[in-house]
């Protein structure tokens, strides 16, 4: 245990914290004051990295702890995006067939009101001749 009271700063980017250290008892030592370190902000990804990070995982040439190390992420980041990825996946070709019907009925539906409003105009142009 250091001298007690001798400074100690903590390894954080600015504000610096000044720690004391106290001793608790004959042989415990503990760091006193400076308040909590400051919080760092979450850092957040684009689509585009994710993707990125992740075919490279789907791939298998590389371990989950090389690609982290590569891309400065976390190993389990990696295995995250990558389970994404596969989940996500199926609804690509899934996505294109559901469209392909919502397609064909609404395409139906605006035949059926243009038809509609064909002989609702004729109607009107008859009785307007009149």
């Amino acid at each position: 245990c250091p001298p007690y009271g001798a400074l100690y700063v903590l390894p954080t980017p600015p504000p610096f914290q000044i720690y004391t250290w106290k001793r608790t008892r004959r042989s415990a030592c503990r760091l006193e004051g400076g308040g909590s370190a400051p919080l760092t902000k979450r850092r957040s990804f684009s689509d585009k990295f994710k993707a990125t990070v992740a075919l490279e995982a789907l791939r298998g040439d590389k371990t989950a702890q090389e690609i982290a190390a590569k891309h400065k992420v976390h190993p389990t980041q990696v295995t995250t995006w990558k389970r994404q990825a596969i989940d996500g996946l199926t609804g690509v070709f899934s996505d294109k067939v559901r469209r392909a019907e919502d397609n064909e009925a609404e395409v139906k539906e605006l035949h059926a009101k243009i038809g509609k409003l064909a002989v609702e105009n004729d109607f009107l142009s008859q009785g307007l001749k009149r």
